[in-house]
């Protein structure tokens, strides 16, 4: 495979979305292909192939979970400067990169707020003679306005060649991912996952994460009163808040915590700890529930699900039917009901990864393969 491609990820909330594409891009290099990130928010440790080009662009993210307002590292408003700096940036790494295929994570599908960018780097790649390609996961978020559903599907008609979606048939179908047209061809490539091998010894200990943390406060506070109680006290406990957390949370579940009891920001083998651990608790992000089940880990899931932001919720509960994971509501996510859900877990079989489809990050490299040959 000698497939040249450029993915633009700007995660601007968690971090699932930098490290999907990661994944494929690994997988691309793996392949033998040539793949450069351009990164438009901090990136997570521990993900990237060393044979990935990483471009870091200065950072773009939401002021909170509404998406209503961007800003930049430090959480002031985006500035002209700060855009045109990008846009340097992006300028170099397309000439130095010279992809075959140009690949925009969730867009058109969504960050419409960055479509400035967005379509200026597409005009330039096509005029390079690229494939242009949307990748978006297994559940976008799909906007209330027809209006946006005809801009996205306007954006597809002109701009083009294809879209990825990660997810799998059997579970969710392809006229059930995007209530608008999607006029270009679309393929369900099968979740993006980086499975590990699966553990040998015996299963110990709970990890307790929140992705990009965001929203982790709940969680972590009601996991850590959960330990407190004296559930699996006599195994680690494992609390990831999440590079985005809160101020202070990370130190005040330190203070609140107690013997066997271990609390980061991040951890780059986040997903080998769950694969050896007992039980997982988390929030329903794509990634971190993948690699849940993937790695065979019995998990209790507690979805983000604010206002107009069903994702997590349904992905959840599509999974909990099919005996995979347990769930917990967010109006019921204290240590009480944090309990009965971890004891449903345990009670459950262990989760079997061969029900889902978790080839996505190959099948992925595959088709960007077969497009730039195409071009």
């Amino acid at each position: 495979m000698t497939a040249r491609v450029l993915f633009h990820v700007n995660h601007l909330w968690g971090i699932g979305h930098f490290t999907r594409i990661a994944a494929i891009a690994n997988a691309l290099a793996e392949a033998g292909g040539a793949a450069t990130i351009l990164a438009g928010n901090a990136v997570p440790p521990g993900r990237l192939d060393a044979r990935v080009a990483l471009v870091e662009l200065p950072a773009i993210r939401a002021a909170d979970p509404t998406y209503a307002r961007l800003v930049d590292a430090a959480g002031d408003p985006v500035s002209a400067a700060l855009q045109a700096e990008r846009a340097a940036l992006i300028a170099r790494a397309l000439a130095a990169a010279a992809p075959q295929v140009l690949v925009t994570e969730t867009f058109p599908f969504g960050r419409r707020k960055l479509a400035d960018e967005l379509l200026h780097l597409i005009a330039a790649a096509k005029t390079r003679g690229a494939r242009i390609v949307s990748s978006i996961r297994d559940l976008p978020t799909a906007p209330a306005d027809t209006r946006r559903l005809e801009e996205c599907a306007a954006r597809l008609r002109a701009h083009y060649d294809a879209v990825l979606i990660h997810g799998d048939p059997a579970v969710t179908a392809l006229d059930e991912v995007w209530p608008g047209e999607i006029p270009v061809p679309a393929c369900l490539t099968g979740y993006v996952v980086t499975a590990l091998p699966r553990p040998g010894g015996e299963r110990r200990g709970v990890v307790v994460s929140a992705g990009g943390g965001g929203d982790a406060a709940p969680l972590l506070r009601a996991a850590l009163g959960l330990r407190h109680q004296g559930f699996l006290a006599g195994e680690p406990w494992t609390f990831v808040t999440g590079p985005s957390a809160p101020d202070g949370l990370r130190a005040a579940l330190a203070a609140g915590a107690g013997p066997d009891c271990a609390v980061f920001a991040a951890l780059p083998d986040l997903p080998a700890r769950i694969a050896g651990a007992r039980l997982a608790i988390s929030r329903g992000g794509y990634n971190t529930t993948l690699e849940t089940i993937a790695a065979g880990t019995r998990a209790v899931i507690v979805p983000f699900a604010p206002p107009g932001e069903p994702e997590q919720a349904v992905r959840a509960q599509h999974f909990a039917a099919a005996g995979l994971l347990a769930t917990l509501d967010e109006a019921a996510l204290d240590a009480h009901g944090l309990r009965a859900a971890c004891e449903r877990a345990l009670a459950a079989p262990a989760p079997d990864p061969a029900m889902l489809h978790l080839e996505g990050a190959a099948s992925s490299a595959r088709r960007l393969a077969e497009i730039a040959a195409a071009g």
